[in-house]
């Protein structure tokens, strides 16, 4: 489909350029009536095929093809509509505007139609490497030799089916590293099953110890393989949708190690849901050993996504939860022992509660740094502090002495870990606008903690102080608000729908495994997702305020109503479990709602995505204005942020081309002289985009993207000239690898400037330096192989 693509993609720009600039000049409009057909036709053949191949992916992507394939249809009929109003009166200027918004409209859902089919196939990829390593574990824990033979057989035919299928994905990436990734990975992995098998084959012989060690390093190995090769698609995926619009969104492709370290966070979420119970029945201690094991289990599974992960603001954050979870629990396990060696004092009862309120935010922390995007599990942390200061204002205000102390004497440490998160994520956010705002936020959590938690340890000491109380309550809302200087309030909803499918699955496990607590433990789980559904909903009604279009508004309350009527049923059958939990019925009938919970929540986290920059703006308008109300104190800051001469970060990577152009004289004749006057025109044309970004131009924005497209395959052509010369294979396939990488930038550039609107904010912003990054990098190293590369011929 990339030909397709790369046709409709410099159609659909041609007409923009045409019809913007008709309008400019108010000249009259030729008749694009064929230019419409010919893309329809285009278009036709892409849902054709789509359609093809539809009944071979999952039920989950039929209904996505489906439905972007009908819109589609739509907007190519749309802009075939419109070019006949514009051949019947070329002077009526309301068609040649819907003609464009039809016509990048078409762009958009191209793109994702193409990555609708992309996720298809690789969700079936990483399906059957998942399948490949429950069958490395059978292997290892069977001690008879026809299971494990028959074990061998299935995954030695999973295997040879996965490497076909890495083969085929890796001849359809256009990225050389990320290629040569996966091509690796897959070999490495077959190396291991095979040597895997062979110890496993000897140690079924001879049992002895040695083979039995080989058998398990062996495992291990073949684990860590398949957890490389479903990395390596990952990274392929996220570098084919990096471009796409936020709304644009599945759930995760998850390693192995991610599965591993999700289902190890439940099962500490479960431990300590009825540690203090246990305690008092007297198994205190082999309870809190299961939750050392299960928390190391977590720790060590995070870890090992933190080795993988090739972004350093992910891995920070997973390093400092893995920091501090470990810190929490040497002080829960000491808490353990004092409630068991004092039963009679409150005191070490009150502080068990504590460690164990304090050890579930920071495993649920770590979790989040885990599985979601930084962004979210920021927000995340973010939630987890608000909701905890609602706790406490909650506990103060009823007279709960108690609980009000136990969630003070933790509240510091959640600031601490929210500020220090917000400044790891930080310094991933290039957008100056963004960078001050989060900082606010950072500075205001930081200079009112402290008053809070004096104000708070008054309030609980002097309860009749109602002047203490308001005062707190006020501090409480500023906090609040530099939480959400920190998170926007769509980052929010999608963190609360992690939280609640944590939630909904530590409450599954309860009800499944039964015992003596499980009414106990199954009545914490369910306030626990009422308050994310209240959570959620919350979050989710300040982006529909923050919008302006009546329909999208209308499509989040809708979301909102189906979320609040299924979990008020959920809330129902789990009630009726508690009564009767031998019921076969009524286990189904929540389970069953379960699922419909997840579905309206995932609904409502899609739907509160902004669709485009324009949704965005609208966002961060409103969270300026509650902000701007809230804080009268402070300074006056716009979210838009006002038009310089150029844009800094693309005009400082046109900088970068240029620099590394001029390295050397060379003949202008030479494959590498024209590769190198390429690049320099790129550089030129680059700094124009820069300028065109800034003054809000959009047809000069799409007239320098195309334009460095067409020079990027020049560049192309050239190295390939450069490389037929070389006689270092390794030279060589650097310098073809590299211009094709640079090409693949250069045709998402292309897409981004004609898709822009001139009044894009922050999300087009940053795809268009994210673009203009990549092709800058890949250019600048294909010139560094390309002399390189000359020199050996």
């Amino acid at each position: 489909m990339d030909e397709v693509l790369e046709l409709i993609a410099d159609s659909v720009s041609t007409l923009v350029i045409a019809l913007t600039d008709s309008e400019e000049k108010n000249t009259l409009f030729g008749d694009m009536v064929p230019a419409t057909e010919l893309i329809k036709q285009a278009v036709d053949g892409m849902i054709e095929a789509a359609n093809i191949t539809r009944n071979e992916v999952d039920p989950e992507f039929q209904m996505q093809i489906d439905d972007n394939s009908s819109q589609l249809s739509r907007a190519t009929q749309d802009l075939v509509d419109a070019a006949h109003k514009v051949r019947a009166d070329p002077w009526d200027r309301v068609p040649q505007k819907d003609a464009i918004r039809a016509a990048k409209n078409i762009l958009q859902k191209v793109v994702l139609l193409v990555l609708i089919e992309e996720m298809a196939n690789i969700k079936v990829l990483v399906k059957i490497a998942k399948l490949l390593g429950d069958g490395t574990k059978r292997i290892d824990d069977t001690n008879s030799a026809p299971e494990a033979e028959a074990a061998m057989e299935e995954v030695e035919a999973l295997e040879a089916e996965l490497v076909r299928r890495c083969a085929r994905r890796a001849d359809g990436c256009k990225n050389g590293e990320l290629r040569q990734n996966l091509i690796n990975a897959s070999d490495k992995l077959r190396f291991s099953v095979q040597q895997h098998h062979q110890a496993a084959r000897a140690w079924c012989r001879t049992k002895s110890d040695s083979d039995n060690r080989g058998r398990h390093d062996w495992s291990r190995k073949t684990l860590a393989a398949t957890d490389d090769v479903i990395e390596a698609v990952k990274q392929i995926f996220a570098e084919a949708s990096k471009f796409v619009d936020a709304a644009f969104k599945w759930q995760p492709i998850r390693t192995m190690a991610e599965d591993a370290a999700a289902a190890a966070a439940r099962e500490v979420a479960r431990h300590l849901a009825t540690l203090v119970k246990h305690v008092h029945a007297g198994d205190g201690l082999d309870k809190a050993r299961a939750l050392i094991q299960a928390a190391q289990r977590q720790v060590d599974a995070a870890q090992a996504v933190a080795d993988k992960t090739d972004d350093p603001i992910k891995r920070d954050l997973i390093l400092a939860g893995i920091q501090h979870l470990k810190s929490e629990l040497p002080q829960l396990i000491n808490a353990v022992k004092e409630a068991i060696a004092h039963p009679g004092d409150a005191r070490v009862w009150a502080n068990l509660d504590e460690k164990v309120r304090n050890t579930t935010a920071a495993s649920e922390g770590l979790a989040a740094a885990v599985s979601m995007a930084p962004n979210v599990a920021v927000a995340a942390l973010g939630n987890r502090l608000a909701s905890e200061l609602d706790a406490l204002q909650d506990a103060i205000k009823r007279g709960d002495k108690a609980l009000a102390n136990q969630i003070l004497n933790g509240i510091g440490n959640l600031f601490d870990r929210h500020i220090e998160a917000a400044e790891i994520m930080i310094n991933g956010v290039s957008d100056p606008v963004t960078r001050e705002q989060v900082k606010r936020g950072i500075d205001g959590l930081r200079a009112i903690k402290e008053p809070i938690l004096t104000t708070a340890r008054h309030c609980i000491d002097n309860p009749s102080d109602q002047e203490a109380q308001r005062k707190l309550g006020g501090l409480i809302d500023q906090a609040k608000r530099h939480i959400s200087d920190i998170s926007y309030p769509h980052e929010q909803v999608s963190a609360w729908n992690h939280q609640l499918h944590h939630d909904l699955d530590n409450l599954q496990d309860c009800v499944n495994r039964g015992g003596e607590f499980m009414a106990d433990e199954a009545l914490i789980h369910a306030k626990r997702i009422a308050e994310d559904v209240a959570k959620q909903i919350e979050a989710a009604q300040q982006v529909m305020n923050a919008l302006k279009d009546p329909a999208r508004k209308r499509e989040i309350k809708e979301a909102i109503d189906r979320l609040k009527n299924v979990a008020d049923r959920l809330q129902n059958s789990i009630r009726d479990v508690i009564a009767n939990p031998k019921d076969p019925a009524a286990r189904k009938r929540m389970n069953d709602l379960v699922a419909e919970t997840r579905a309206a929540s995932d609904n409502l986290t899609s739907v509160c995505q902004p669709r485009d920059a324009n949704e965005l703006r609208q966002i961060q308008a409103a969270h300026a204005r509650a902000g701007k109300a809230g804080q009268p104190q402070q300074s006056d800051f716009k979210i838009e942020q006002k038009a310089g001469a150029y844009n800094p970060s693309i005009l400082g990577f046109a900088q970068d081309i240029e620099k590394a152009s001029k390295k050397k004289e060379l003949d202008p004749n030479s494959p590498l002289g024209r590769l190198t006057a390429f690049s320099q025109q790129i550089a030129a044309e680059m700094a124009a985009l820069s300028a065109a970004l800034a003054s809000g131009d959009v047809k000069a924005m799409i007239v320098a993207a195309r334009k460095i497209a067409e020079l990027t395959k020049q560049i192309n052509t050239s190295a390939k000239q450069v490389a037929a010369e070389c006689n270092d294979p390794r030279l060589k396939a650097n310098v073809l690898n590299f211009s094709t990488a640079a090409q693949n930038y250069s045709t998402q550039l292309k897409i981004i400037a004609t898709v822009t609107e001139s009044s894009a904010g922050v999300i087009a912003d940053q795809q268009l330096v994210v673009a203009c990054k990549g092709l800058s990098g890949f250019v600048v190293q294909c010139l560094d192989a390309a002399q390189s590369a000359s020199v050996k011929k």
